[in-house]
């Protein structure tokens, strides 16, 4: 059975010593089971983390860590990273060092910790910060043991247990406890238990949670983020606080009418001097379309993003006015301030949270709780899809989203309160890429071309950034692009970003010395010069994990080549036709005449999540896509030349 729950017992919160003879074991390499230290890293002993839950507005964890670490690549796995901001307290700090043999080499307390701002460097505010232990060890193994303490006032993101915490990572225990002593409503969100043998232990206002033995796993090619196939549990109060608002999130409803009563509304105030900037902006213009994408090109224009992260201002976005008069913000100012400028010509638009990256990740729909990590903006339709902005981008074309938060389930908070919706879903055949290209080989073999490249949908979100691209860089993106062909020489490079359509074209004249090999009287090239799949994914003996293809593509080839004079095709292939459910591909080579030959490929590449039995059907596809991409031809000197 995946978990078992066991007789209520007696739980202990904060009963543990580092003295322990319990714990001793835990400190050599020397008690690691081989199936523990194979193909891994590091291994976790022992994560104990111990939770009580005092009040809707506080709770205090206590940390006990072990981890031996087994080569420099699992230095990061020791976890002593302490992230505090106003409202979180760390205490108790406390680091012992042990040899491979268990023996105590060092002591380390918090003041030797490392302190710095917890977000990049282009954040403009924020208090969030950590301290972090920079350990240098003078040997491999070694084990660390880390204690602290942590009381925090928010307690809006709930508490989450995740026992299995990366690649090439084993876990020997992980234990998570919970005592709700304010005796809070608290929900409780299992995932992916199944096939693990997870140990529960419940009494009426506590849990324990415990796993143990998991052997690290290697990453593979096309795996789904461990997330979605390994032990989550997530446990959230109905009632919170988030640094110093009350709040509820018993429903989406009503965790998205909280944000927006207290975290949105009576932001959204313009100077009537910006108010009457837009009105001048749509003069003549009707179409309520039409002006949201010139407000929305308008904040392209005028502003830029930087990170807030300042207490409430981590997921409260800044006054529109604010924006306004700065030109800048992040994205929950930026999205409020476009909001804002879009209803002043009553036009209405909507706040939405989500989960971005290029990772796809749902909000939880069954679990209504504070998630997200980021904020765009939706304007509905009564007709048709609803239009979807993404503000922070100074580039991005009005209605467009791209793979950042493309096909996701997002928290849309309107005035009505909060419900679930997901983001534009860009089609397999809508991610489309047209390669043409013409080709002159000359009697030495060496190549002249003009190649075309027209790209949309996630294609187009994938390449359009190349117009940004200096010269020295276009040339080495193209040289890393076409890799496979040696002695590459760019000349002219032009592109064109067509907004209104989602479409981007790049022309590109290059040349290409001896990329018809010659072989006595004959050249050997391959027929596919400018767009070949080469991708061909890892082998795996036993794979572990299923595999998944985000995103569909469609790829259409068509090149005209025009071969030296005096040589002819020596063979022509037949059509090559690959159709699995995976994907399909077709090339085809037709002689138009002595000189001219055509050669038109198409590759369609199914999006879809599969079951890891049938990965190595999906290799085969890829490496006979590969392998047909660089089928080559013979040319020959014509017997009436010589």
């Amino acid at each position: 059975m995946a978990k078992r729950i066991l007789l209520p017992l007696l739980v202990f919160f904060f009963s543990f010593s580092p003295t322990s003879s319990a714990q001793n074991s835990i400190r050599s390499y020397h008690t690691l089971s081989p199936e523990l230290t194979k193909g891994a890293n590091a291994v976790v002993r022992l994560d104990q983390t111990e939770i009580e839950l005092i009040s809707y507005d506080k709770a205090r964890y206590k940390v006990h860590r072990v981890v031996t670490v087994l080569k420099k690549e699992g230095d990061h796995v020791i976890g002593a990273v302490l992230h505090y901001d106003p409202s979180v307290k760390i205490k108790n700090v406390e680091v012992l060092v042990y040899d491979r043999n268990g023996l105590q080499v060092k002591r380390i307390k918090e003041k030797e910790f490392k302190d710095r701002s917890a977000v990049s460097n282009g954040s403009l505010y924020d208090d969030n910060r950590l301290k972090y232990l920079d350990y240098t060890p003078t040997a491999y193994p070694y084990t660390i043991e880390l204690l602290y303490e942590r009381i925090t006032n928010n307690t809006a993101f709930g508490f989450a247990w995740r026992p299995i915490e990366g690649y090439r990572v084993s876990t020997e225990k992980s234990i998570f406890s919970l005592k709700n002593i304010a005796n809070i409503p608290l929900a409780t969100k299992e995932s992916n238990f199944d096939g693990f043998d997870v140990k529960i232990n419940k009494l009426d206002d506590s849990m324990t949670y415990s796993l143990s033995n998991i052997p690290s796993y290697k990453k593979e090619s096309l795996s789904p983020p461990l997330y979605q196939i390994h032990p989550r549990l997530w446990i959230k109060p109905n009632q919170f606080n988030l640094v110093g608002v009350e709040g509820k999130a018993g429903s989406w409803k009503e965790l998205g009418q909280w944000i927006y009563d207290e975290l949105l509304a009576g932001r959204d105030q313009l100077p009537e001097s910006t108010i009457r900037t837009i009105d001048r902006l749509l003069e003549g213009v009707d179409d309520p379309i039409e002006k949201a994408k010139k407000i929305y090109e308008y904040v392209q224009e005028n502003t830029r993003y930087i990170s807030v992260q300042l207490g409430i201002g981590g997921w409260q976005p800044i006054d529109a006015a604010e924006v306004d008069k700065m030109k800048y913000g992040d994205c929950k100012g930026l999205a409020n301030y476009t909001m804002a400028l879009l209803r002043s010509q009553s036009i209405e638009a909507n706040y939405a949270v989500v989960w971005a990256g290029r990772q796809k990740r749902d909000m939880t729909r069954n679990f209504s709780a504070m998630q997200g990590n980021h904020v765009i903006l939706n304007i509905p339709q009564k007709e048709g899809e609803d239009i979807w902005l993404e503000c922070t981008s100074q580039t991005m074309p009005f209605g467009f989203l791209g793979d950042f938060t493309d096909d996701r389930d997002v928290l849309l908070v309107t005035s009505n309160g909060g419900e679930i919706v997901h983001t534009t879903v860009y089609k397999d055949q809508d991610n489309q890429k047209e390669t043409h290209s013409e080709i002159n080989i000359d009697e030495h073999g060496n190549v002249d071309a003009q190649v075309q490249i027209t790209t949309c949908g996630i294609q187009y979100d994938q390449r359009s950034s190349l117009e940004r691209l200096s010269r020295k860089d276009h040339d080495r993106h193209y040289k890393d692009h076409w890799g496979y062909v040696n002695g590459l020489v760019l000349g002219e490079v032009a592109s064109h970003n067509d907004k209104n359509a989602i479409s981007y074209t790049e022309k590109i004249e290059l040349r290409a010395p001896s990329y018809a090999e010659k072989v006595g009287d004959e050249f050997i090239l391959a027929i596919n010069a400018f767009d070949r799949s080469n991708s061909v994914p890892a082998r795996y003996r036993n794979r572990k994990m299923p595999f998944q293809v985000q995103r569909g593509t469609v790829d259409t080839t068509s090149s005209t080549i025009k071969i030296p004079e005096g040589y002819r095709l020596k063979k022509l292939p037949k059509p090559l036709t690959i159709d699995t459910k995976y994907g399909k591909y077709r090339s085809e080579l037709r002689l138009m005449d002595t000189n001219r030959l055509t050669y038109n490929r198409k590759l369609v590449v199914n999006s879809g999540r599969f079951p890891k039995e049938e990965y190595s059907d999906y290799r085969d596809f890829k490496r006979n896509v590969a392998k047909a991409d660089n089928q080559k031809i013979i040319l020959t000197k014509a017997i009436d030349q010589e």
